[in-house]
């Protein structure tokens, strides 16, 4: 199943990322949560990305362990989006999603 997911976000048409198809949609949502705390609590260690849209932020945070696929790759990346209004999305990137957004690795 994992690698068919991985084949799926290289081809699935306007959806070029998937999470570990192993990480239940709790795994997934305490992962994305985590991310927001850190970068909330200790504002100096975090990793954000600078984000021309108002009232939004992005936080990208490598893991250590394969959360997904992105562009078929698979990726210890996450990037985290996180509004103004308290909503947060998430989805694995690659380093290379990471650089061209100016991140030096």
């Amino acid at each position: 199943m994992w690698e068919r997911s991985t084949l799926a976000a290289s081809t699935a048409s306007g959806n070029d990322s998937v999470y570990n198809p192993n990480l239940t949609r709790n795994d997934i949502e305490a992962i994305e949560m985590e991310c927001v705390r850190r970068a909330i609590a200790v504002p100096a260690a975090h990793n954000e990305l600078q984000l021309t849209i108002c009232h939004v932020r992005r936080f990208y945070v490598k893991l250590g362990n394969l959360i997904g696929a992105s562009e078929g790759i698979k990726t210890d990346y996450i990037l985290v989006q996180y509004e103004n209004d308290g909503s947060v999305h998430g989805w694995p990137v690659t380093e290379k999603y990471l650089k061209l957004q100016g991140v030096v690795l």
